[in-house]
C-alpha cells in the first residue's frame, strides 16, 4: 500500500513540474490541481469497487478479534488464519462487525444476504476478550479459544460445502478450473 501511495506521490508530483514548465505558474498550478483531484478521485473509485469485488464472493466468516483491553496488545493468529480474521482495538469490535456486515451487504454477497442458512451462511463472528463466560480469561486462553473457534467452525463449514457439492467446492473454494 505505500509503494502505491509513492508511485501517486510521485505521478502527481511530475504531473505538477511538467504542468508548471509547460503552462506557467498559474495555469501549470490549476491545470496539475484538477489532474491530481481527478486521479485521485478514480483511485477512491478504484481501490473501493476491487473491495467490494473481493467481497461480493466471499464465501468464508469474518472473525473480528479483540486486542488486549489494558495493553493494546494484538492477538497474533497462526499463519493461515490472518485472512479470516480481523483484529481491532477492544471497544471497537461491534463497530467493525456492522462495517464489515455493510461492506458484505453492499457487495451483494449472496452467502450473506441470500436465503442461505446454517453451515453455508457467511457470519461476521464477534471473539472479544473475556466476554461473556470467559470473563475470566486471561490472553493465553483468549488466544486459544480464537485459534479453535476459527479451525473448528472454518473446518465445519467446508466440510458441508464439500460435502453438499463437491463440483463447485472444488471451482469456487479450491480455486480449480471447472470441468
Amino acid at each position: 500500500m505505500n509503494k502505491n501511495k509513492s508511485l501517486l506521490a510521485f505521478v502527481i508530483f511530475f504531473i505538477v513540474v511538467i504542468s508548471i514548465w509547460c503552462f506557467g505558474l498559474f495555469q501549470g498550478a490549476v491545470l496539475s490541481f484538477s489532474v491530481s483531484l481527478i486521479i485521485a478521485f478514480f483511485l477512491y473509485e478504484l481501490s473501493k469497487w476491487l473491495t467490494l469485488r473481493k467481497y461480493s464472493t466471499r464465501i468464508d466468516n469474518i472473525y473480528i478479534i479483540s486486542n488486549h483491553p489494558a495493553t493494546g496488545d494484538e492477538l497474533k493468529v497462526p499463519e493461515g488464519l490472518e485472512r479470516f480474521c480481523v483484529s481491532v482495538t477492544h471497544q471497537h469490535v461491534i463497530k467493525e462487525v456492522r462495517k464489515q456486515e455493510l461492506l458484505l451487504r453492499t457487495a451483494k454477497n449472496p452467502f450473506f444476504i441470500g436465503n442461505i442458512t446454517g453451515k453455508q451462511k457467511l457470519c461476521v463472528v464477534p471473539i472479544i476478550f473475556q466476554s461473556g463466560e470467559y470473563v475470566t480469561e486471561g490472553w493465553k486462553d483468549y488466544k486459544k479459544r480464537v485459534i479453535f473457534q476459527v479451525k473448528s467452525e472454518l473446518s465445519d463449514k467446508h466440510a458441508y460445502l464439500k460435502a453438499k457439492k463437491e463440483s463447485w467446492y472444488h471451482t469456487n473454494a479450491d480455486n480449480q478450473v471447472s470441468t
